[in-house]
This record gives structure tokens, sequence and C-alpha cells, in this order.
């Protein structure tokens, strides 16, 4: 999680929107934080889809509209659907075929911490004692 917060903030110094340092990494953390207290890995995508749909989704109507103001709500609608159907489409589909794929790689299965692979219904792997 810090590691994708940190690629996030240094992704976003070269956005032309200077709220998006500030806005898309505080999205990027909430998600982070949320989804690591997901109960099981079919929630896991949805802290990610809701967190950009609302915070990015109101900085992008903020930039299109110029502030606050009657046309706001609209393009707000408007933005938090489309980056919202966006991140769904990345999270569910593409996250949910690296979450089940990664801990089936040996390399990755041994950076993956027990308790998680409980949780992502992974059994721990004994030697078998002859």
């Amino acid at each position: 999680a810090p590691g994708l917060v940190v690629g996030c903030f240094i992704a976003n110094l070269f956005s032309p929107y200077s709220l998006d340092v500030i806005f898309g990494t505080a999205a990027t953390l909430i998600a982070c934080i949320l989804t690591r207290h997901m109960p099981n890995r079919y929630l896991a995508p949805l802290p990610p889809v809701l967190c950009n749909a609302v915070i990015v989704g109101a900085e992008c109507a903020w930039y299109q509209v110029g502030g606050f103001g009657p046309a706001f709500w609209p393009a707000f609608g408007f933005n938090a659907f489309t980056v919202g159907f966006g991140e769904l489409l990345a999270c569910y589909i593409l996250g949910s075929v690296l979450l089940a794929a990664l801990p089936r790689v040996s390399f990755f299965r041994a950076m993956i911490p027990q308790n998680r692979l409980e949780r992502l219904g992974f059994e721990q792997k004994t030697p078998k004692l002859s």
C-alpha cells in the first residue's frame, strides 16, 4: 500500500491538474486503507471504485466547470459515473485476475502474509511427512 500511494503521488506530480497531487493521492490512500479491511476478495475492489468515483469525479467536475456552481452537480454525476465505471472494469476484471493468479506463483506467495492468504481462500501448504 505505501508503494502504491507514493507511486500515485509521483505520477500526479506530472499531471496538468495541481489538485490531483492532493486529491488523487488521497483517493488512493483511502482506498488502500479500506481495501485492507475488506472481509473477502470479492469486496476488495469496491473501495478503489467508490473512492475514485467520488473524489476524482468531483475533482474532474471542479476543473470542467470552474468551481462550485449550478453546473457542478451534473458534471460531477457524469464524471463520477465514468471514473467509477473505468475503475470497476480495472479493479474487478484485472484486479480479480491478479488476486487469483499471484498467490499461485511461489515468488509472490512468499511475500503474502499467511492471514491474507487464508482470507483469500488459499490454504497453507504444509510439507508432507513420510
